[in-house]
């Protein structure tokens, strides 16, 4: 920005490049939002957001697309449904794939209504060895959908529950209650946001652990194995 020759270079002012910015804004707090982290450039030069909620906007096409999609894997008309969205960018944000079976079928015995599995082309694998593990079978949606339709999907859920990942906030932007696991990231940095239903479970950090942790060498993950099949049962209201 600055060899470009832009005449106004607003950001955050650090040690690195701070001298590079014609406005030095303050870093703020370690365990600011994201959303009201790039926010903040905004605030500083006086202009403030009429909302800060997610918008995820997803058309009739995209509708009908999820609708015929659901319809295509055995979901009958009116069926209602849970979607469990079990990947993560990377494996240390992700609930063990056991708990995600047993869950499952511990939802389907509880309240008698399908799961659906969804996710992208890398976690296929992940949801045949969920569905595998279940009893009652689920419709596994995934690597079926692209964004659009998966955000329809999450629109006729009626709860979602991922990891702390990018469909998790895809469903809070569609409004949809969603259930968000926790463990090495922060719920205060990356955590839902907005005027959505949400509920977050994450277990206080063992005393040699610090959150957020980006240690990707961890041998245990005991953060987020510490969130039990219970504790989401007891999360969902319908």
């Amino acid at each position: 920005l600055f060899l470009s020759k832009i005449p106004e270079r607003i950001g955050y002012g650090n040690r690195r490049s701070g001298f590079l910015l014609t406005k030095r804004i303050l870093l703020p707090a370690k365990n600011t939002h994201r959303v009201d982290y790039f926010l903040g450039l905004l605030r500083a030069i006086g202009i403030n957001p009429r909302s800060t909620g997610y918008e995820f906007f997803v058309t009739k096409e995209d509708k009908a697309n999820g609708d015929e999609l659901l319809k295509k894997e055995g979901l009958k008309s009116g069926e209602n449904f849970i979607v469990i969205n079990p990947g993560g960018n990377w494996d240390l944000k992700r609930w063990p794939k056991e708990k995600f079976a047993k869950l499952g079928d511990a939802i389907s015995r509880k309240f008698n209504i399908r799961i659906i599995l969804t996710g992208a082309d890398k976690d296929i694998q992940l949801c045949k060895s969920i569905s595998k593990a279940m009893k009652n079978k689920p419709i596994v949606c995934c690597g079926k959908t692209n964004l659009k339709t998966l955000g329809a999907i999450f629109q006729k859920a009626k709860w979602v529950i991922a990891n702390d990942s990018g469909p998790m906030h895809i469903a809070a932007a569609v409004k949809t209650p969603v259930i968000a696991l926790f463990g090495p990231t922060s719920p205060d940095v990356t955590g839902p946001y907005g005027d959505g239903v949400y509920r977050v479970l994450h277990k206080e950090p063992e005393p040699d652990c610090e959150i957020p942790c980006y240690n990707l060498e961890c041998e245990d993950n005991k953060c987020m194995k510490a969130i039990d099949v219970e504790d989401v049962l007891e999360a969902i209201s319908l």
